[in-house]
């Protein structure tokens, strides 16, 4: 009786109509804002870090947060699928339990290893519970709405990264970087329980309804597997062109407050400031970028926000001559809204092009090689600034390959037709 009572709870499924895709909404913003919020904490306690377990070699240390970045994209993949087979609600417990262990070990690390088992592999395993199931969770309860629902989701990010930094300088760092990520680990640990207790799968859009739409009443809609989108060329063309954007999507994050402090004298407070304008152009558009996409259509958005960002690269390349503050901070603000826009509907455009079934098998797909590539762009600029000794290269090449992946995906964003195969 108890094991069939724990398997109810388990596989339970509400009797929901549409609107409760707003409870879903809110839940997911809630894991996200947390999780990336936590995420972008790591820079205020690596020297912190570096000194408790790797004196002198900050570069090695600085691994620690790319193998996490690197690791909890390629888990995507695995995660993306687990939503499609079992509903978001596991996938969401298995995160929490696996961010908050990996979190709590990484406090308690004595040796440079241990921080990588428990921060790069174990708590990767928790983030990638994250992006790809909530996101594809959101177009499936909003097909109508795909843009517009994905961007409000996706706003958790941005808000996540003007918030919780601050929050934790003025709270955490005094107590220590080990306190910190315990408190870190706890947090998330209750977040996530929360949030898969509200989560629900979208009605019609589990495995008993292989090809349906996620709303009653709204008839059947063809669905790719994965099996049959890779032998689709729209989504090779989409896959390329997003991962030739996503390569340098990281390097202003990374560079551009040295570029404000060593190129053009600034302090470190203005310089920062560099990062909180890329993160209010971001939460702006991903909420104004995804019901711009739902009027008037993902192509015009596609070229809406790949253009702001090479616009926001040749901002900060004209910097890197002229040196003019109203420029840099321009350019950030531009780059961010470029960087929000595209971030927040790549997830409605695969539903768009390949149904909702799978789409988050499909999304975790996509994101585990183009998010896999986003460190590139940080290594590349920072060798072109050692070899250069300044950082004009560096933006060029950022523009560069964001216009380079605008053919790509234009050619990729058009309704495709489904390979005569039949449900998987």
């Amino acid at each position: 009786m108890g094991r069939e009572a724990t398997a109810q709870v388990w596989a339970l499924r509400r009797r929901v109509g549409p609107t409760y895709g707003w409870v879903v909404l809110a839940a997911s913003f809630l894991v996200l804002f947390s999780s990336y919020g936590v995420q972008f904490c790591f820079g205020l306690f690596l020297p912190e870090i570096e000194a408790d377990l790797a004196p002198g070699q900050r570069g090695l240390v600085s691994l620690l947060f790319a193998l996490f970045m690197l690791f909890s994209s390629l888990f995507s993949l695995g995660t993306g699928m687990a939503t499609d087979r079992w509903g978001p609600r596991p996938v969401l417990l298995l995160g929490g339990v696996g961010e908050a262990l990996g979190l709590l070990a990484f406090s308690r690390s004595q040796e440079l290893w241990q921080a990588f088992l428990a921060f790069s592999v174990l708590g990767a395993v928790g983030k990638s519970t994250t992006w790809v199931p909530l996101t594809s969770l959101a177009v499936k309860w909003f097909p109508t709405r795909s843009g517009l629902a994905s961007g409000l989701v996706t706003s958790g990010v941005g808000l996540g990264q003007l918030i919780v930094p601050p929050l934790s300088a003025l709270i955490l760092v005094p107590l220590g970087w080990r306190t910190a990520y315990a408190v870190y680990g706890l947090a998330l640990l209750a977040v996530f329980l929360l949030a898969a207790l509200l989560v629900e799968q979208a009605p019609h859009s589990g495995p008993e309804y292989p090809h349906q739409l996620s709303h009653q009443g709204e008839g059947y809609h063809p669905s790719f597997t994965v099996r049959e989108v890779l032998r689709v060329p729209a989504f090779w063309l989409f896959l390329g062109g997003l991962t030739v954007l996503w390569s340098v999507v990281y390097l202003p994050i990374a560079h551009l407050p040295p570029f404000a402090r060593n190129s053009m004298g600034l302090s470190p407070r203005l310089a920062s400031l560099t990062m909180t304008l890329v993160a209010v152009g971001s939460i702006l558009s991903r909420i104004g970028g995804g019901a711009f996409a739902d009027v008037a259509g993902y192509r015009r958005a596609v070229a809406v926000a790949v253009g702001t960002e090479v616009l926001g690269f040749l901002g900060m390349w004209a910097c890197s001559w002229m040196g003019t503050l109203f420029l840099l901070y321009g350019s950030a603000m531009v780059f961010g809204i470029g960087y929000g826009t595209m971030a927040g509907i790549y997830a409605a455009i695969l539903a768009y092009l390949f149904g909702r079934r799978w789409a988050s098998s499909i999304s975790g797909l996509v994101f585990a090689v183009a998010a896999g590539a986003a460190s590139m762009g940080v290594y590349l600029a920072g060798l072109v600034y050692q070899l250069t000794g300044g950082y004009g290269g560096a933006f060029a090449m950022g523009a560069g390959l964001a216009f380079l992946s605008l053919p790509l995906l234009l050619s990729a964003v058009r309704r495709t037709q489904l390979p005569q195969a039949g449900p998987s």
